[in-house]
């Protein structure tokens, strides 16, 4: 994990962690349920920040990704179902 982890109120555990494979870095957001199952992933090209549970269920992070000379910040939301 490249963050803390958070907990959303139905105790699932959101962690995000980085790797870099052929000059690439990727980042994965997972979600894992209270048991320790995979909920599920997501992967990204890019550097993601520390996630943050809005009081209405959704995940917010910011995603880094540089592409060439180019610096690009995006806004990341998942919506809980």
């Amino acid at each position: 994990m490249s963050q803390p982890p958070i907990v959303d109120i139905n105790s699932n555990v959101y962690t995000v962690s980085y790797k870099e494979a052929r000059g690439r870095g990727y980042s994965y957001l997972q979600s894992f349920s209270k048991e320790g199952k995979e909920n599920w992933r997501i992967k990204l090209e890019g550097v993601l920040t520390l996630p943050v549970l809005s009081s209405d269920g959704e995940i917010v992070l910011l995603l880094n990704n540089t592409s060439g000379w180019i610096e690009k910040t995006q806004v990341i939301t998942v919506t809980q179902k």
